[in-house]
């Protein structure tokens, strides 16, 4: 027999239905991350939120797995048509953005609490999607949207009134306390923030911590050891944890006086792995981004990919961390040369500025753009500095690793 429908709608939802399938001004994206439970809930909230806002529903994104590296798609998991068809009443919904919406920029939703109700909805997103017809919700938890209840409503004057008691016995008591003791008290109160304030600024110090990251073979495990003891360390595999070590660069041991130890990390280059990056991303003073020079045109587009994730990601955006772009293995007859590189990852790097921007893509955490738009994409547009340069880890040859270092860790 099938499923039917549990509700009978009033004229006034089946009126409004027939505008909203009709809008094609409005649109919502949606990102939805986790297990399938958690995809499907967000689905559900995508369809509800869509309805209230009277906007036409894109077919939700599932956010790529990291750990599964599973790629599927909306359509490889759900029956699309069906999904269509039983909401074709209620909410439009597309595969795609039209070709008129596709260059405009989204404007990303803040996180929607829990319990939001329809009116926190409407005055939180419809103004922004009128205004801009693009409107992306993405990486939230289950969002559940409810009416509020009579007992909803009790809850809500029961705390009123307990607000209001506790206000007056705030004002009861102050009119007690008599002026002197109230600016005693207030004189203490600034004096011990300013106190730790004077404390917090004289104990902070500089980072002290380089984060070694590229592909994996990039060769970022044989620079580690050339710095800490000098040594190429041939034989090395892919690193599935990070190299982690605090010492002082082995080309200023025997250099006198007192010298800043630096806390090296070679984070592993495998896609698994890579998200281990930003547990140091917050305390690091510079990154180290590794190429490797001989295969670089067969690993041009998946350097570019990681690249571009590292250089949008809000503690290098916000705290304008410098990387440097070292191209390894220079020695090697068959190697390119760091202007090639160059030009290279900023060609495909603009290449996926324009990708990513027009299908909002799931997969960037606390995104931020690239670039000036319509201008072609170039490292001197990042916000954070981006410097290239050269070295040979398997001979030694990283004299300008090691200056790079210094400019960002003091002796």
């Amino acid at each position: 027999m099938g499923y039917r429908p549990c509700l009978d709608f009033s004229e006034k939802y089946s009126k409004e239905s027939g505008e909203i399938v009709k809008d094609m001004t409005k649109y919502l994206m949606v990102v939805v991350s986790g297990g399938m439970n958690q995809q499907r809930n967000q689905i559900v909230d995508a369809v509800v939120i869509a309805r209230i806002l009277g906007a036409t529903l894109v077919v939700p994104i599932l956010q790529v797995n990291v750990i599964w590296g599973d790629e599927s798609e909306f359509s490889d998991i759900f029956y699309l048509e069906h999904f269509k068809n039983v909401l074709a009443n209620d909410v439009r919904i597309v595969s795609s953005l039209p070709s008129t919406h596709l260059m405009t920029r989204s404007v990303e939703a803040k996180r929607t609490p829990l319990h939001a109700s329809p009116e926190w909805i409407r005055s939180c997103y419809l103004k922004r999607n009128n205004r801009c017809c693009k409107l992306l919700v993405k990486k939230q938890r289950h969002v559940q949207i409810r009416f509020l209840t009579k007992m909803d409503k009790e809850k809500i004057e029961e705390l009123k009134i307990q607000m209001q008691k506790w206000l007056d016995e705030a004002q009861e008591f102050i009119q007690k306390v008599s002026p002197n003791e109230i600016y005693a008290a207030i004189g203490v109160v600034v004096f011990t923030i300013f106190l730790f304030i004077i404390i917090r600024l004289f104990k902070r110090k500089s980072s002290n911590t380089i984060a070694l990251t590229g592909l994996s073979g990039s060769g970022k495990t044989v620079l580690f050891y050339q710095l800490r003891d000098g040594s190429s360390h041939q034989g090395t595999v892919t690193s599935m944890e990070p190299n982690d070590g605090t010492f002082v660069l082995h080309s200023e041991t025997t250099k006198k006086g007192k010298l800043r130890p630096v806390h090296l990390v070679d984070v592993p280059g495998h896609s698994r792995l890579r998200p281990k990056l930003d547990d140091f991303l917050p305390q690091a003073a510079a990154i180290v981004f590794v190429v490797d020079a001989v295969e670089f045109l067969p690993n041009c587009r998946a350097a570019s990919e990681y690249l571009y994730d590292i250089l949008i990601k809000a503690n290098v955006v916000k705290k304008k961390i410098p990387l440097l772009l070292l191209c390894n293995k220079v020695d090697k007859v068959t190697a390119h040369t760091k202007d090639f590189i160059r030009k290279q990852l900023e060609k495909e790097i603009d290449k996926l500025r324009a990708s990513r921007t027009t299908l909002s893509s799931a997969d960037i955490a606390n995104e931020y753009t690239l670039g000036v738009p319509g201008e072609a994409f170039g490292f001197s547009q990042c916000q954070n500095k981006v410097t290239i340069a050269e070295a040979s880890g398997s001979t030694g040859d990283i004299s300008q690793l090691e200056q790079f270092i210094r400019e960002h860790v003091k002796p």
